[in-house]
């Protein structure tokens, strides 16, 4: 299939018939878009397809997919694998399912324009729809995330536990790199890597080094890029068993308890563990037992759009304190002297807005 540049869907003119430009003026149609990825192949909420952007309206899909997918974390358990490990899964998996649909919604919420921007266009907005239903194309998200303007949209998922459907990570990868290439994107032959350690694993809960039974890892790989800038990326979730040889080796000089508090603990981890070469090789010889699977996800991210957004929250947030001081000047002014007291007094109090006119003002929230 021939290239078709993915800065044809940068901007669009609706008129009687939308068009959209490319960066040499030379336009085309959305039926044209359409047709050049209509013969490449998609995902579906079964198999790999990407999070629903409207995440009420799919509410009772998600709940019975999420219940469909939960009986793989109790499928092809290996003997060997640990009760605590085991017992971490589970609700991890759903709490992980739940957390990816929240945030593709804040994401999709927070864009820059809304669905009825294009009504003028059914096939765009017929387009948006699916991406709403979890039934577009990894081509259509790239198209719908440049027309909204949405900084990070998924591009497929897969909840894989202990390995389970494999298989359809597989199918993922290929099939959104032909969706990338085809709209003019390059994938890097030696992509950036980056692990994380999001959670300690301990029986007790007690977040220690020495109690760890594992490690739930995050490894985030930046495939690839379209030609605006927005980057493809992979994240893929999985518990480093602690039992492996090497894994504690190095862990030392970390002290016995780890701060969560402090988000550098989990690239530090890796680092003082010297835990990126140990799964490396655990995943190269796909080392299930050691290194157990848990999802995968694909994503574009425009860093350019995501700065638009900032931008327009920072606007709408001050519109609606200006507002609010209009409306409660003595409310305001009480709040301004509790602000600057916490500036005083950081750790005792707290001012945080809930809603739009609803004040909080005390010890810190949890």
């Amino acid at each position: 299939m021939d290239s078709f540049p993915d800065d044809a869907i940068h901007r669009v003119t609706t008129e009687t018939s939308p068009v959209f430009e490319t960066a040499s003026d030379t336009p085309f149609s959305i039926e044209a878009f359409l047709a050049h990825i209509e013969t490449l192949p998609k995902g579906e909420p079964l198999t790999y397809g990407a999070t629903p952007l409207d995440r009420i309206a799919t509410l009772q899909q998600q709940i019975e997919l999420a219940e469909t997918l939960r009986t793989l974390t109790l499928t092809n358990i290996p003997e060997e694998m640990p009760s605590e490990i085991v017992k971490y899964i589970k609700p991890t998996f759903s709490e992980r399912f739940h957390s990816r649909g929240e945030a593709n919604e804040e994401n999709y919420l927070s864009a820059l324009l809304r669905k009825d921007a294009y009504a003028d266009s059914p096939e765009i907005t017929a387009m948006i729809e699916r991406g709403e239903q979890g039934y577009a194309s990894a081509g259509e998200l790239l198209a719908i995330r440049s027309l909204l303007g949405v900084r990070s949209v998924e591009l497929g998922c897969v909840s894989h536990p202990y390995g389970n459907r494999m298989e359809s990570v597989y199918e993922m990868r290929s099939t959104i790199r032909k969706h990338i290439e085809a709209l003019g994107g390059v994938y890097d032959d030696e992509p950036e890597v980056r692990y994380r350690v999001k959670k300690i694993i301990c029986p007790n809960h007690e977040n220690t080094l020495k109690h760890a039974v594992g490690f739930l890892m995050t490894k985030k790989t930046t495939l690839g890029m379209m030609s605006d800038g927005t980057m493809i990326r992979e994240r893929a979730s999985f518990v480093l068993r602690a039992d492996v040889p090497g894994v504690k080796d190095h862990f030392a000089e970390m002290g016995a308890v780890i701060d969560a508090q402090d988000y550098n603990w989990q690239e530090e981890l890796v680092a003082a563990g010297n835990l990126q070469p140990i799964v490396d090789d655990l995943m190269q010889r796909d080392d299930f037992l050691h290194l157990v699977p848990i999802s995968s996800t694909i994503y574009a991210f425009n860093a350019e759009t995501a700065a638009e957004v900032y931008k327009k929250q920072q606007e709408e947030l001050d519109e609606r304190r200006q507002k609010f001081e209009e409306e409660y000047p003595e409310l305001a002014r009480h709040i301004r002297e509790a602000q600057e007291a916490h500036e005083v007094e950081a750790d005792t109090t707290r001012v945080t807005e809930i809603t739009n006119r609803m004040y909080y003002n005390g010890p810190p929230l949890s």
